[in-house]
């Protein structure tokens, strides 16, 4: 099935790195959602549909930004 993550506040992670990999071949998608109304990239989510696809955030303690 489709997974969403949920991620941490941006308050308080300033600096802080998070990588996240779908590790399977599978069709469902992986969600990462910004808390409340931050955002990733200026976007309130970001999706990774690729199989066995990554995406490395860093935060800078008021939204989450795609390296």
């Amino acid at each position: 099935n489709n997974v969403t993550v949920n991620l941490p506040p941006a308050s308080g992670n300033s600096g802080k790195i998070v990588k996240f990999k779908r590790i399977d071949s599978s069709v469902n998608n992986v969600t990462l959602d910004g808390d409340g109304s931050e955002t990733i990239d200026g976007e309130t989510t970001a999706v990774i549909t690729s199989a066995y696809g990554a995406l490395s955030l860093i935060c800078d303690g008021s939204n989450w930004y795609i390296m």
